[in-house]
């Protein structure tokens, strides 16, 4: 019951945990234990979407080894792991301390959308989450809680549910199997919409339906996914029933037909896949997938302080495949230029029929990463070493189309093509102004680079030399979408460089860096890859596994500080429409001063001063009436100013007023907003200032001075 606040401050983690997915992505390592999870049991007809974190005393033991390598970042001290343990009470990284609090840390987290548990929203409805936690002794959490200074207020049993009052959160609290259930009040409990949601939660709490376990797609990507530390799942399809309405909705309904379910995990393994139906893996296929065998690109890039990438494209279907996968709402003009955009080579003197007979659809390009900063440091004085490749399948047809192309744009743009030759093969050096390029066709591949010396280096460079002898091979040269890798060791050198041209004080940022960056453990090359198999797309992570230390890293310290940073993160997101709110009002009064207003002098003011308004603070009954702690539609009491300024905020939670004095450029306007957003009787204030002033022609005009800043923060 007590569980509430740390549970929902986790929630807040899990999707912490899923928006930093491509920070992570190869950074996850081995984690054992297995045993189910607590989606297995959902009920399969009527979740929506669900995301499980495991292992939770493992995942502490790697974060907490990580931080005790981490030097302070600038001013920011990371907490320490006796620290930590002295907040929690134990070492997250021990089974006993998650016995001690409770909970099972094998199993850990949850949270789940269900079709069932909704807000009615008039005639549309809103999914409301539902967070679950296996808790194996509730007087042991609860007495966890009140040592960490958490005060829960248990309000009336309502059937399966209790009403649980947390810092001012309603939540309805139950239990589902060995799970504990939570799930948020949004307005009045009494209210028909709480009741409605509260009717869904009971549903949801029964366990007799079809298991989730048992659904093709989920178990499919639960043995895939091995033993996963942090598992999503969506059905697509039930998530576009909450899609807009018209065309959006219209073409979210395409696109679930065609990809119904994302599935995201990370662990032993690590992935995101999108699901495709038979016609969206067609159509993605018409898209991507070349004919030809990819071209080998790894081989042509240094083994060392490169990065490099790789894509392919289906040339001969792609555009009939791309039409299949424009939604309902794609004008005809676009369809109509979708089908017609090959067919514009012809005006430059190239038909598509020659790049498709000569090319296969792969290409692939690289840079050295120091020359890259010694090009950006040097202010584009010195020009960075580089090297790009295009697939060939037919490589006299690749040769007369490079011979044609060179035709046609010599001396245009001052641009000159002279024969070179590259490895004993013939090829071109162009030169426009400052810049040249060489391009030469070798085996496979259309190789251009900036010197005769770098083309040929790639052309003579051994596997054992190249990228090809590393773990980011499969990644370049695999028959993927998309690839891309780089040395990582070089980005930490380069790091290094920049943070210490900075002087003395970076030094301490520089240690910092090699430790983000750096704890390869003996694999320094990372990236990522994108493929089409027989399921649909799939990404996953290429190289090291290992950089998994920033993985972890803010676990044990989003362990320690849950709850207020949970509290932070709400006030945070409050605090957003006081910022967009006072700025829509600075640019009102802006625009005010400089139009002319004879009902008020002529112009070169700002509107008189007005508010609060309304009067009555957003948390008052008399303007919430609906309980939610927002001032209700309608409460912002109109006047001559207000009406001026075009300013009526409809759901908000602060009052605002407005003040102003002089004319011309002595003319000056604060706008403050004010609130009690926690609804705790601790006030926060919100201001934005903004000036007068006059051109060389006497016109009025005004300026905003600066963003919003805090007068009163609610701390």
């Amino acid at each position: 019951m007590a569980a509430t606040k740390v549970l929902t401050a986790v929630a807040v983690g899990l999707v912490t945990v899923a928006v930093a997915g491509a920070a992570v992505w190869y950074m996850s390592g081995h984690f054992g234990g297995g045993g189910p999870s607590l989606l297995d049991d959902l009920d399969s007809a009527n979740t929506v979407a669900a995301a499980d974190l495991r292992h939770l005393e493992q995942l502490s033991q790697r974060s907490l080894d990580t931080l005790a390598t981490m030097p302070a970042l600038g001013e920011f001290a990371l907490p320490k792991r006796e620290e930590i343990v002295a907040k929690l009470g134990g070492d997250p990284a021990k089974p006993e301390a998650w016995a001690n609090w409770g909970l099972d840390p094998q199993q850990g987290l949850a949270v789940v959308v269900d079709r069932r548990v909704v807000r009615p929203r008039g005639d549309k409805s809103e999914p409301v989450p539902i967070l679950l936690a296996h808790v194996t002794d509730r007087a042991k959490l609860q007495a966890a809680l009140g040592k960490a200074g958490v005060t829960v207020t248990l309000g009336k049993q309502l059937g399966a549910a209790q009403q649980v009052d947390v810092a001012g959160n309603p939540f309805w609290l139950a239990t589902r199997g060995e799970a504990l259930a939570l799930v948020p009040i949004v307005g009045d409990p009494a209210g028909k919409e709480a009741v409605a949601t509260l009717a869904g939660f009971e549903a949801f709490l029964r366990t007799d339906g079809t298991k989730l376990a048992s659904a093709t797609t989920y178990k499919f990507n639960r043995r895939a996914s091995g033993d996963a530390f942090f598992f999503t799942w969506s059905d697509n399809v039930a998530v576009a029933q909450w899609a807009g309405p018209g065309s959006l909705q219209a073409d979210m309904a395409f696109y679930t037909a065609l990809f119904p379910h994302t599935v995201a995990w990370f662990g032993t393994t690590t992935g995101v896949r999108l699901h495709a139906s038979e016609a969206g893996r067609a159509a993605l296929a018409e898209v991507v997938k070349p004919k030809r065998n990819p071209l080998r690109c790894a081989r042509l890039f240094p083994k060392t302080g490169w990065a490099a990438a790789r894509a392919s494209a289906n040339l001969v279907d792609a555009i009939a495949g791309a039409g299949k996968l424009l939604p309902p709402s794609a004008s005809p003009g676009t369809r109509t230029g979708l089908a017609m955009s090959t067919s514009m080579l012809a005006f430059v003197g190239v038909t598509w029929s020659e790049v498709t007979d000569a090319l296969s659809g792969h290409a692939c390009a690289g840079i050295d990463v120091a020359s890259l900063y010694g090009a950006v440091s040097g202010g584009g004085k010195v020009m960075p070493i580089w090297l790009g490749a295009i697939g060939v399948v037919d490589a006299p047809k690749a040769d007369a189309l490079v011979s044609k192309l060179i035709t046609l744009v010599q001396g245009k743009g001052g641009m000159t093509a002279t024969p070179t030759e590259v490895a004993g093969t013939k090829g071109w050096m162009l030169q426009a102004g400052p810049v040249s390029a060489v391009i030469v066709r070798a085996d496979d591949a259309i190789l251009v680079g900036p010197s005769v010396a770098v083309v040929e280096a790639a052309i003579n460079r051994s596997n054992d030399e190249s990228l090809a002898a590393t773990s980011l091979k499969s990644a370049l040269d695999g028959n993927v979408v998309l690839g891309f890798g780089a040395d990582m060791q070089a980005a930490i050198d380069i790091g290094k460089a920049a943070l210490g041209a900075q002087g003395g004080a970076k030094a301490l940022d520089q240690q910092s860096l090699s430790v983000l960056l750096g704890q390869l453990h003996g694999e320094r090359y990372a990236g990522a890859s994108l493929a089409l198999d027989d399921v649909g797309l799939l990404l996953r992570g290429e190289g090291d596994p290992l950089l998994q230390g920033l993985a972890g890293l803010g676990l044990p310290a989003m362990a320690a500080l849950a709850i207020p940073a949970f509290t932070k993160f709400q006030r945070k997101a409050k605090q957003v429409q006081a910022d967009v709110e006072l700025n829509q009002l600075g640019r009102a009064a802006v625009a005010y001063l400089g139009e002319p207003h004879p009902e008020a002098g002529g112009g070169c003011q700002f509107p008189a001063s007005t508010g609060p308004n309304p009067p009555q603070s957003c948390c008052d009954p008399v303007v919430d009436k609906d309980g939610d702690r927002q001032c209700d539609p309608g409460t912002f009491v109109s006047n001559a100013v207000w009406q001026s300024l075009r300013f009526a905020p409809d759901k908000t939670r602060y009052q605002f007023s407005f003040e102003s004095s002089g004319t011309l450029a002595s003319a000056l306007f604060t706008a403050r907003a004010f609130g009690d957003a926690d609804c705790d009787g601790s006030f926060s204030t919100f201001v934005l200032h903004g000036h007068g002033e006059t051109d060389a022609d006497g016109k009025c005009a005004a300026r905003i001075d600066g963003p919003v800043v805090s007068e009163n923060p609610d701390d």
